[in-house]
């Protein structure tokens, strides 16, 4: 049976945009990974019933486990669209819902918010694709339930699988998602007033 599609979980609603600013070259991605892990785990993430509605929708009538993953990410390589953007934009999972749309970061902290909401844990990775060694990609990883074993949940690429990860040169660098932020999260608006000075990002949620 195919899983709903995204207009069947996600009521059409307005979105609203605030711009704030980040640091430049390794201490800017720190900051965006940063506000990757705050929506994620905010209340347009995790908390958020239409993450959840989604997530479960997903994998009903699945057995616990590797099932689960592979039903999550296929449902957001059938529903999420891979497109760029005018500037740098972060996306909250619940925007990147009712857009159908989003690029690296925005796929994986939908991905990461969806398989959080139904007890996994989660994780991501910035790496490094081209000859210049700058971070241009960033992806999410799950844990395998009752183990150590982190993979890989990469749904930007069309022949990409669970598993499936992109070739990186020698930087590479993970961000563990805050255990702190699991079982509630914070309240993103406040966070966004705290991102350094330099480049300007913008984040894409939810109008309230």
């Amino acid at each position: 049976m195919a899983p709903p599609s995204i207009s069947a979980i996600v009521p059409a609603r307005p979105l609203s945009m605030k711009k704030f600013r980040i640091g430049d070259s390794d201490a800017g991605i720190t900051a965006t990974v940063k506000a990757m892990q705050d929506v994620t785990f905010g209340r347009e993430g995790v908390g958020s019933p239409t993450v959840r509605a989604a997530a479960l929708d997903a994998v009903r009538g699945l057995q616990r486990g590797m099932d689960e993953i592979t039903a999550v990410f296929q449902w957001v390589k059938t529903n999420i669209e891979f497109r760029g953007e005018y500037a740098e934009t972060i996306q909250t999972p619940v925007a990147t819902l009712t857009l159908g749309a989003g690029d690296c970061d925005d796929h994986s902290t939908l991905i990461a918010a969806m398989l959080e909401s139904i007890g996994f844990e989660t994780r991501f990775q910035t790496i490094a694709t081209g000859r210049d060694g700058e971070f241009s990609h960033v992806y999410a990883e799950v844990r395998l339930p009752r183990s150590d074993e982190w993979f890989a949940v990469d749904t930007t690429v069309r022949s990409s699988y669970p598993g499936w990860q992109p070739r990186a040169n020698r930087r590479k660098i993970r961000a563990v998602n805050p255990p702190a932020l699991r079982g509630g999260g914070i309240a993103h608006d406040l966070f966004w007033l705290a991102l350094g000075i330099v480049a300007s990002n913008y984040l894409l949620k939810g109008k309230r």
